[in-house]
C-alpha cells in the first residue's frame, strides 16, 4: 500500500465507524471532536482496529490499546499513521 496521509487515515476511520459500526444510529457525520470510546462499544472499537490493522497493513498491539490512542478519530489517526512509519 502506498503511503497514506493523516487526511486520508481520518477520513477513512471516520467512514468506517458510520458506515460499519454506527450505522443503525442517525449520524451523517462523526463530530469533529467525537469520544470513540462514548460512541463506541468494545465490539466496535475491536472491529475497527481490526480493519485499520489490515487495511494499512500494521500491528496495534494492546499496549498501544489506551484511552488517549482511542479518544478521537485525530488520536486514532495519528497512532495509525505512528504504526505506518515503524513499518516503514
Amino acid at each position: 500500500m502506498s503511503e497514506a496521509s493523516l487526511g486520508e487515515i481520518r477520513q477513512s476511520i471516520s467512514r468506517f465507524i458510520l458506515e460499519e459500526v454506527l450505522w443503525e444510529e442517525e449520524y451523517q457525520e462523526l463530530p469533529e471532536n467525537a469520544n470513540l470510546l462514548k460512541i463506541m462499544d468494545s465490539l466496535g472499537i475491536t472491529t475497527l482496529i481490526s480493519y485499520l490493522e489490515e487495511r494499512y497493513e500494521i500491528a496495534i498491539t494492546n499496549d498501544l490499546l489506551v484511552t488517549e490512542n482511542l479518544q478521537s478519530v485525530d488520536a486514532l489517526a495519528n497512532l495509525v499513521l505512528s504504526r505506518i512509519s515503524v513499518k516503514a
